[in-house]
């Protein structure tokens, strides 16, 4: 009895440190600060000089990312680059087979542009009917849906 109860604190422990973890790699805003001129330049240079684009179009995309970057606030902008780059956001599923190994992945129709809102409120309704139509194959630690 006295053994399993360790296990059962050591694994409650580790569930913990990596809730922790992740928690903090999803809000990088509590500790990351945003970025400075320095680091800004820095990026820029290194990514103009591997960028396989003719003159004029590593001038015009750097010019735009420098501008972007100037107005970096340290929140993850995940959406806003779908938005600036006019990407398409395309919602795509693995579900596990019966085998416990193998996955078999769909793609859906890509969401149709709008505001950042408009969109993370499609592909979250997009990824709500998943879980509603097939529960097992998701785990959550919080309470995602009511």
């Amino acid at each position: 009895m006295r053994r399993q109860s360790r296990l059962e604190r050591n694994l409650g422990l580790l569930l913990l440190a990596l809730y922790g973890a992740f928690f903090l790699w999803q809000t990088p805003s509590l500790w990351q600060a945003p970025l400075t001129a320095e680091e800004t330049e820095s990026y820029l240079a290194r990514l103009q000089s591997n960028m396989f684009a003719s003159a004029e179009e590593k001038a015009v995309f750097v010019r735009d990312l420098r501008a972007w970057a100037a107005g970096d606030d340290g929140q993850p902008v995940f959406m806003v680059n779908l938005l600036r780059y006019n990407a398409e956001l395309i919602p795509f599923y693995a579900t596990r087979q019966p085998d416990g190994i193998s996955f078999e992945v769909e793609m859906e129709a890509p969401i149709a542009k709008g505001s950042a809102l408009e969109m993370t409120t499609a592909l979250s309704h997009s990824l709500e009917a998943r879980v509603r139509s097939r529960p097992e194959q998701w785990f959550w630690v919080h309470r995602r849906w009511a």
